[in-house]
């Protein structure tokens, strides 16, 4: 049976890969805002996919989660793309 993804915000993950290397490496959206210098509503917004990762947001962010073998546009996919 396949686990089921905890969502960030939504019933449908945005970035599902994303959300689950998160949850994986139990961080959070703060996590990220602390990572990146954003307000969390700034994350928040991103996560719900209203609006761009920068490429620099996006490299720390991998750094954070320590999946650096993950590439970027598979990392920062979104549901509809998959």
């Amino acid at each position: 049976m396949a686990k089921k993804v905890v969502t960030v915000g939504s019933e449908k993950p945005i970035h599902p890969i994303l959300e689950a290397v998160m949850k994986k490496r139990k961080r959070r959206m703060t996590d990220f805002a602390k990572c990146t210098g954003k307000s969390a509503s700034t994350i928040w917004e991103k996560m719900q996919g209203n609006g761009e990762w920068s490429l620099n947001d996006a490299v720390k962010i991998r750094e954070l989660l320590e999946a650096e073998s993950i590439p970027l546009e598979i990392l920062f996919l979104r549901d509809d793309e998959i």
